[in-house]
């Protein structure tokens, strides 16, 4: 039934895009409403540390102590796999787009720290936006892709709900086959570009694929418990992607370490205005 109502919103999704302008006021209707449940969301996560503790004090007194190694596991697990796509992926990336990774660790190292300590990337978008000019990708390109990028290139989020799925299914026995996985996975793929850029938001995402593929509930609210610590590195890996996402669209209209028309026409202005 979830796997059906996700074709039929794909599918009204893109009769909505052939009605053209006659459609934008129910896309504007369904953008309110996607804005309100997110705000709804943030409501309940302010409550939400007491009821985690008294599940887990629950959980834990019931099961033991045991059941904190998997959580502790999966802490583990994903600052590991987070390291290898900054560490490793991203540095191939670099090496295709024929730009220095370690110019990109310089310019985007302490906006990362914020993004963290924040637990959203929109904190800061502005500065990156305006760091990514100065590095050669134009203001044409960064002002379209980041802002669009925010809820559709979250790498650091796929990543980490395709690793605490299967850390659901461990804590409570439920065995899962290989495809039952790559099929988990790619849904993950497909849900998370929708996900909001507040902190824990991917919570919501987890929450919904874990049921619909018939795991708990409960496990979502175990997790919930560790989830701001491992939410600061997600965070921190979505705000380098943004400076690969941007770069690799500039490269690909051939303008990377191009100005725009618009500053290249202000700074001659300014140029042309100063006493000789």
């Amino acid at each position: 039934m979830f796997w059906a109502l996700i074709f039929f919103c794909v599918m009204f999704g893109i009769a909505l895009v052939g009605l053209g302008e006659r459609g934008r006021p129910f896309v504007s209707l369904m953008e309110i409403v996607s804005q309100a449940s997110f705000r709804l969301v943030n409501l309940v996560m302010t409550v939400a540390p007491i009821g985690v503790f008294a599940l887990m004090a629950a959980t834990i007194g019931t099961y033991g102590v045991q059941l904190v190694i998997p959580l502790l596991r999966l802490i583990g697990t994903a600052y590991v796999a987070l390291a290898i796509v900054v560490f490793v992926i991203f540095p191939i990336v670099a090496w295709f787009l024929r730009i220095r990774i370690i110019e990109v660790y310089k310019m985007v190292w302490d906006l990362m720290i914020i993004g963290a300590s924040t637990g959203s990337t929109e904190t800061v978008v502005p500065q990156l936006m305006d760091r990514l000019e100065r590095f050669g990708a134009p203001k044409s390109i960064t002002s379209f892709v980041i802002p669009a990028g925010l809820p559709l290139n979250s790498d650091g989020t796929t990543l980490y709900l395709t690793i605490a799925a299967p850390v659901i299914a461990q804590l409570f026995g439920i065995h899962m086959t290989f495809w039952h996985q790559v099929m988990m996975i790619l849904f993950f793929i497909v849900t998370s570009k929708g996900v909001a850029a507040v902190p824990s938001s991917s919570m919501v995402i987890l929450l919904a694929t874990a049921t619909a593929v018939g795991l708990p509930a409960e496990g979502v609210a175990l997790i919930l418990g560790v989830d701001r610590v491992i939410d600061m590195a997600r965070t921190a890996v979505n705000v380098m992607g943004h400076v690969f996402s941007s770069t690799v669209v500039a490269r690909w209209e051939g303008v990377f370490g191009q100005k725009d028309p618009e500053v290249t026409v202000q700074s001659s202005t300014r140029e042309e205005a100063e006493p000789v």
